[in-house]
């Protein structure tokens, strides 16, 4: 643990890591209230740490019979949080070292998708850009389809 709070930079947190011994394997599995609690407040920070102790612990060779395969446990909340923050499936397939393939395997494992769409029809659509247009005139494309966001259309 020590090794990967040293690599991000999170010297600060080694003591109470190895207090509560805290180690890479247990990390993605921690809610953000206990790491809250450990000291990381930043929401980026505990993202940065839960991807890099995906690289370190957690990882299970599984075997059958003759034929071996390397399982990677990678927990629900990373990869929510992961799409919640807009990335790619090719872009946390790279940042979690491993195939798109198996990202989508285990997003169907836990029931994830990559898109949701909001349910609202075309009138309602039409009411909610008219009126950011006339809230934000200069607005480009990605302004206004974040404002959507924020008001809970996506």
């Amino acid at each position: 643990m020590e090794t990967v709070l040293r690599k991000l930079g999170m010297e600060t947190f080694i003591s109470k890591f190895l207090k509560e011994k805290i180690h890479p394997g247990i990390v993605g599995k921690l809610s953000k209230y206990e790491l809250t609690s450990l000291g990381l407040t930043n929401a980026a920070d505990m993202m940065k740490l839960r991807v890099e102790c995906i690289k370190y612990g957690d990882e299970e060779i599984v075997g059958s019979g003759t034929s071996f395969k390397k399982e990677y446990n990678i927990s629900e909340s990373i990869l929510e949080h992961l799409i919640e923050a807009n990335f790619s499936v090719k872009d946390m397939a790279k940042l979690l070292s491993i195939s798109e393939s198996t990202l989508y395997r285990r997003m169907r494992v836990y029931g994830i998708g990559i898109r949701t769409y909001s349910d609202i029809d075309d009138d309602d659509l039409d009411k909610s850009m008219s009126q950011l247009v006339r809230e934000f005139p200069k607005c480009g494309e990605l302004m206004l389809r974040n404002l959507l966001f924020v008001r809970g259309v996506k």
